[in-house]
């Protein structure tokens, strides 16, 4: 592999989505505000470092927008949140630290839990079961700890008349009780039976009154089991290993400060203030140039009027076997491996629909939300989007590539 130059491209030499994520982050926490696009395949590193010195982009590490608590709000809205709002939910502004405005995508979620039957859309739950190696008590303080010190695991939800759905974040020692006290049976196999008893309880996962629910269940020597119950308005894929990961973390420097052990909360409340500090008019701008004049992709036909067809026998078989490696393709367009398989993913759409005009759905990971230590936020920062891709059969593959590239920047 030959050395990498400053006249490189960044995903000719194997960069990726997950990487160019890194990469920003990396930029942020020196000062330099990057953007997705700044990577896309015209752009070389020396092309990059002379953006990042540019006086639109060049800052002090950490100076993004700071929040403080309650501040998306006037006095009037905080009073009625203070008098209505949070009472409603059955919680005292006392035991509370703060509130902020829904995320479009949690709005969403919560919306489709109130309106299914049961009430159960988007809540979740996992049995995690342990040998007897592993000390139930120790394993709630590790849990224990954590939600006390990560703001989104112990936040609820309420709905006020005027803005909608808000999150209310209660106070750190909420975890004793979002964490109860280790429920200990005789057996490994009671601990499994009552296990799967406390999965089926309705009570746990409910936006308003218990998002986040985590109990042990344990036969000393034998056998542990956890139950975790969480709405997905607290968190995404990306977040849910965090915690995994940082709660071990906490089990095996049981003892220490949180602090030292995972760092200091990064609020998922500076997301979603973010978010609402947006101009939507632009976005919405942006959407209809974008989707202008798109058609909808139509899969299968439907029912037609008249006589059927008249009954026609053919067969053709044609076969071609070809292999080649998808990050080689990828390096030699100067795009990410993901946008090569969109690319393919359109292609055949374009002949199943028999149009080449192809828009299709995308879940996105937010992570690239110029917003301090995004990476290491806990919370639903995923996010949909439409890719469109037209496609036509004058241009060649590495052009429609890179067309595709540089419209995913601008998504």
């Amino acid at each position: 592999e030959a050395a990498i130059g400053i006249d490189d491209s960044f995903y000719r030499v194997g960069g990726d989505s997950i990487s160019a994520i890194r990469l920003l982050v990396l930029c942020r926490e020196a000062g330099f505000e990057l953007r997705i696009s700044d990577l896309n395949n015209t752009s070389t590193i020396r092309s990059q470092a002379a953006r990042a010195l540019s006086d639109d982009v060049i800052s002090a590490p950490g100076t993004t927008t700071q929040y403080a608590p309650f501040d998306s709000f006037d006095e009037e809205t905080v009073q009625r949140l203070k008098d209505n709002v949070v009472p409603g939910i059955g919680l005292s502004w006392d035991s509370i630290s703060d509130v902020a405005p829904a995320t479009p995508l949690q709005r969403g979620l919560i919306s489709e839990t109130l309106r299914s039957d049961g009430g159960d859309a988007y809540v979740t739950w996992k049995i995690t079961s342990f040998g007897s190696d592993m000390d139930a008590e120790r394993l709630r303080r590790s849990l224990v700890q954590l939600v006390g010190s990560r703001s989104i695991m112990r936040t609820r939800f309420a709905l006020d008349p005027i803005l909608g759905v808000v999150q209310v974040v209660l106070k750190e020692q909420v975890g004793e009780e979002l964490v109860p006290a280790v429920e200990y049976c005789t057996s490994a196999s009671e601990v499994k039976a009552r296990a799967t008893a406390v999965s089926q309880d309705q009570r746990w996962g409910r936006p308003q009154t218990s998002p986040l629910h985590i109990q042990i269940i344990s036969a000393q020597g034998e056998a542990t089991s956890m139950v975790w119950f969480s709405h997905h308005a607290l968190h995404d894929g990306w977040s849910f290993s965090v915690m995994e990961q940082e709660w071990r973390q906490l089990y095996d420097a049981d003892g220490e400060k949180p602090i030292s052990t995972i760092g200091v909360d990064v609020p998922f409340t500076n997301v979603s203030r973010y978010l609402a500090g947006r101009d939507n008019e632009d976005d919405l701008n942006f959407w209809k140039t974008y989707l202008a004049d798109a058609e909808p992709v139509r899969l299968a036909s439907g029912s037609t009027s008249g006589p059927p067809p008249p009954d026609v026998n053919a067969q053709k078989t044609i076969t071609h076997t070809t292999k080649c490696d998808l990050s080689s393709v990828a390096r030699a367009c100067a795009v990410p491996p993901s946008t090569v398989f969109l690319f393919a993913l359109a292609t055949a759409l374009g002949l199943f629909a028999d149009s080449d005009d192809i828009s299709f759905g995308l879940i996105l990971s937010g992570r690239t939300l110029p917003v301090d230590d995004i990476a290491r936020v806990i919370g639903p920062c995923i996010n949909t989007a439409i890719c469109r891709v037209r496609l036509q059969q004058t241009q060649s593959a590495a052009t429609a590539l890179q067309q595709l590239q540089a419209d995913l920047d601008e998504i």
